[in-house]
């Protein structure tokens, strides 16, 4: 009896039984699965790759890499915005959106969600991505910008090294005015 019943466990699991998705990355705690790779930049990847490309397989590889190095980036800010309490309320993101609403000129959120999804992507993507993008600015302001200090010689360095590395083709016109009284004549 026992057997039957082990047996007919086995049949039913795999009648229900679906493809499991493949682990791309553990950061900490967070698992990154490939489907969340292709979900994020599935149209990435395929203009990166095109299909006449000499070696698909090791475009593709780049191309996911790309990616998921992005979500590991966006999984490591989430870690340590949660670990200060410093993460992104729902206030801060109904703030963004009623932001986008007004300066792309729709008429209210609806208008936004439906253009977004006439576009051909989801609501609920968009709004995963736009607190991705609050994190990554709430990160960059709060962490980052008070470690980072640049003095007046790093900047114009940095601007000489551009300067010289992207000179183009001028010509220089010099010119003078001469005001002239409103009764002046022609001599």
């Amino acid at each position: 009896m026992m057997r039957v019943v082990a047996v007919w466990l086995c049949v039913v699991g795999t009648a229900f039984a679906q493809t499991a998705d493949r682990v791309a990355a553990v950061v900490n705690d967070d698992v990154i699965a490939l489907s969340e790779v292709y979900e994020l930049g599935s149209e990435f990847i395929e203009r990166r790759c095109p299909a006449v490309i000499a070696d698909p397989e090791a475009c593709y590889l780049e191309a996911e890499t790309e990616v998921l190095q992005t979500l590991i980036k966006w999984s490591l800010v989430r870690q340590e915005l949660r670990r200060l309490k410093m993460e992104i309320t729902a206030d801060e993101v109904e703030s963004a959106i009623s932001t986008m609403v007004r300066e792309n000129g729709f008429d209210d959120r609806d208008a936004l969600k439906k253009y977004i999804e006439e576009m051909g992507g989801g609501w609920d993507p968009y709004i995963d991505q736009l607190k991705d993008t609050l994190r990554m600015q709430r990160f960059k302001q709060a962490i980052l910008a008070p470690r980072v200090t640049i003095s007046e010689d790093e900047l114009l360095d940095v601007y000489q090294r551009t300067a010289r590395r992207e000179r183009k083709e001028a010509v220089s016109i010099d010119a003078f005015g001469v005001l002239l009284p409103a009764a002046a004549d022609e001599a």
